[in-house]
C-alpha cells in the first residue's frame, strides 16, 4: 500500500459510521444498531468530525508564516454553529446543519487548495468523502 493510500483509506473508513447510520435510518436492518438512537449517534459523530476537520485546517494555516485569520475565524465559527445546533436543535435539524458545516469546511479547503496548500490527491479524497457524508446526512434528515 502506498503512503498516499493510507490517508485516503482512513478518510473513507471515517465515512462508515455515517453510512451505517443512514442504512439504519432508511430501514435497512443493521445488526446491533437497531436498538441505538442512530440520529444521536450520527449527530455526535458528525460533530466530532466537523471539529476534527476544522482543527486540521487550523493546523495547516498556523504552520504558515502569515496564517489567514479569516479562515481561522470561519472554521471556528462553523464548529461553534455545529456544536450549538447539537445542543439546541432537534436531531433532524442538526443533521441538516452538519451537512451545511461539512460543505462550508469543504469551501475552506477549496480556498486552501487554490493557494496550493493542499495536494491534488488530498483535494480529490476530500471531495469524495464530503460527498458521501453530506448525502448520508441529508438522507438521514429526510428519513426522520
Amino acid at each position: 500500500m502506498s503512503d498516499l493510500n493510507i490517508p485516503r483509506n482512513l478518510a473513507l473508513a471515517g465515512t462508515l459510521p455515517f453510512v451505517v447510520c443512514t442504512l439504519a435510518a432508511v430501514g435497512v436492518s443493521v445488526p446491533g444498531l437497531s436498538a441505538l438512537p442512530w440520529a444521536i449517534v450520527a449527530n455526535s459523530y458528525g460533530l466530532a468530525i466537523v471539529s476534527f476537520m476544522a482543527g486540521a485546517q487550523w493546523g495547516l494555516c498556523l504552520s504558515r508564516p502569515s496564517p489567514p485569520i479569516a479562515i481561522l475565524l470561519f472554521s471556528n465559527a462553523v464548529t461553534l454553529v455545529a456544536w450549538s445546533a447539537f445542543l439546541t436543535f432537534g436531531q433532524q435539524l442538526t443533521l441538516f446543519v452538519l451537512a451545511v458545516a461539512f460543505i462550508a469546511l469543504l469551501v475552506v479547503d477549496w480556498r486552501l487548495h487554490h493557494r496550493q496548500w493542499l495536494s491534488q490527491h488530498y483535494w480529490r479524497t476530500r471531495l469524495v468523502v464530503t460527498a458521501i457524508v453530506v448525502v448520508c446526512l441529508l438522507l438521514m434528515a429526510t428519513s426522520l
